[in-house]
């Protein structure tokens, strides 16, 4: 994509389905429709996982829908044409602009004959394709954003897990289809009917979590593919057939060295050597299963344990070789769970980031405790800070993951050297701050502070209101 990066605001649909085929026409050619089905159902869960934990990342989108283009292409169906065909800026069940089929029962508001329902579709679709309008990834957001407007209310009120369960009913149908196709009962355009509502709730879940924030689809995924195959860096990749960048954050690579490391320090050490087994015996397990949360357990055990040993070894005298082994191991340990931490940070979202002073730490758990019962996450330092963690750094991140400041604005906080640089970063971040006065007032708060709209601490629903209207 390197080559055309300058002119991206003329990508369309089918551009980006063909970059995809041309960037893994190699390798793809060695998968079948299953193969490359299933890391679409791969990808699009994880995805799915993200999001009901608020820990999404923007580019988690990009993985199902390139592993939708290539499934597309390997059926030879047009990803665009079949999308504007399905939804060409109308409901394609109940004909209306702005989707009324919660009304109708997915019947058209109008009284229309059925066979004339794909005649205005049509009509609809000849009206929007001759225009000569770039359809972008972005357009056919705003396309079903426009479309379903019901379906943004029904996430931010009942939660997100519809939309993530219509994402996997329509990846199934895509297998559905596809087997009646295979078997002669249905033609090629019923499959790509499939592929079209797939696309369609999957950049539907985009606009509702992004849309307002006024970040561009076609930016991040020409962003992910900027040096071609983000794995191997190659245009067109050289990648393996079935190598992949795995979702679980543990290096088991990592997880072998501690293992050998393990081994060496057993014998060395006859006097632990049953609790250094044991450990090993953990890790043996791991690297034969692969299991990520029990990786986990075992570094973290790992770590607890040898740090006990070398706190007794060092008072009672031990190799130098010994000691530098059970360094080692816990250094490696340490890196393994900072990783993971780090990497859960960036990527976790909160609605509220609560900056407070530590002496009113029993006012701010009050705050945390209304705003979580409302179902607002929030960063609160205490909480969400874990022991090891390189607290500087999640604090960064969790700022600029969340949509707002609320700073408990007190004699002590106004004092606070590190609450004045906390929101100093979210104004300079263009991050919405909402002081929280209590014991003090507005005139008591520093120059920039004042420009703030502030509330009272016994005003906290207000902050509710602002979250729903900065989410419409």
């Amino acid at each position: 994509m390197q080559k055309n990066i300058q002119n991206k605001d003329s990508f369309d649909i089918r551009f980006y389905q063909g970059y995809i085929k041309d960037l893994y026409l190699g390798i793809n050619k060695e998968r079948s429709f299953e193969d490359l089905y299933c890391y679409l159902d791969r990808t699009a869960g994880y995805l799915g996982k993200a999001i009901l934990l608020k820990t999404q990342d923007s580019k988690k989108f990009i993985l199902p829908i390139s592993w939708l283009f290539s499934l597309a292409t390997n059926l030879n169906i047009d990803l665009e044409d079949a999308f504007l065909r399905k939804y060409p800026g109308i409901c394609p069940y109940c004909l209306e602009v702005h989707c009324v089929c919660y009304k109708t029962g997915k019947m058209p508001l109008r009284h229309i004959p059925a066979y004339k329902m794909k005649q205005e579709a049509s009509f609809h679709y000849e009206s929007m394709t001759n225009t000569g309008k770039i359809f972008n990834l972005d357009a056919s957001v705003k396309n079903i954003m426009e479309i379903f407007t019901v379906n943004e209310a029904i996430w931010h009120f009942a939660g997100a897990w519809h939309h993530i369960a219509k994402i996997h009913e329509e990846i199934s149908e895509i297998h559905e289809a596809y087997s009646s196709y295979k078997k002669g009962e249905k033609p090629i355009g019923s499959v790509a009917e499939e592929f079209a509502d797939v696309f369609a709730w999957m950049i539907g879940a985009w606009g509702i979590l992004y849309q307002d924030q006024d970040k561009s689809l076609d930016e991040v995924f020409v962003d992910y593919y900027f040096e071609g195959c983000p794995l191997c860096k190659s245009s067109p990749c050289k990648c393996d057939l079935y190598d992949s960048r795995p979702d679980s954050l543990i290096d088991f690579k990592r997880l072998a060295i501690v293992k050998e490391n393990l081994d060496t320090l057993a014998s060395a050490l006859p006097k632990y050597q049953e609790d250094i087994s044991e450990l090993i015996k953990s890790y043996d397990y791991v690297l034969e299963t692969q299991n990520a949360p029990m990786a986990k357990v075992s570094v973290s055990q790992t770590k607890a344990k040898l740090e006990k040993i070398k706190e007794l070894v060092s008072k009672n005298g031990v190799d130098l070789k010994s000691l530098s082994i059970i360094n080692t191991i816990i250094d490696i340990s340490e890196t393994i769970l900072r990783i993971e931490e780090t990497e859960s940070a960036k990527s976790k979202q909160y609605d509220v980031f609560l900056s407070f002073a530590l002496h009113d730490k029993d006012e701010a758990r009050k705050l945390e405790y209304f705003l979580s019962n409302e179902k607002i996450s929030v960063f609160m330092s205490e909480k969400e800070i874990k022991p090891g963690s390189r607290w500087e750094l999640d604090i960064k991140n969790a700022l600029s993951n969340s949509k707002m400041m609320c700073i408990l604005t007190t004699p002590s906080s106004i004092k606070s050297e590190w609450v004045t640089t906390e929101w100093a970063v979210a104004w300079a971040k263009n991050i919405r701050v909402v002081p929280i006065l209590l014991h003090c007032s507005a005139e008591d708060l520093p120059e920039r502070l004042r420009d703030y709209q502030a509330i009272d601490f016994h005003e906290m629903s207000k902050i509710v209101e602002l979250l729903r209207e900065q989410s419409k």
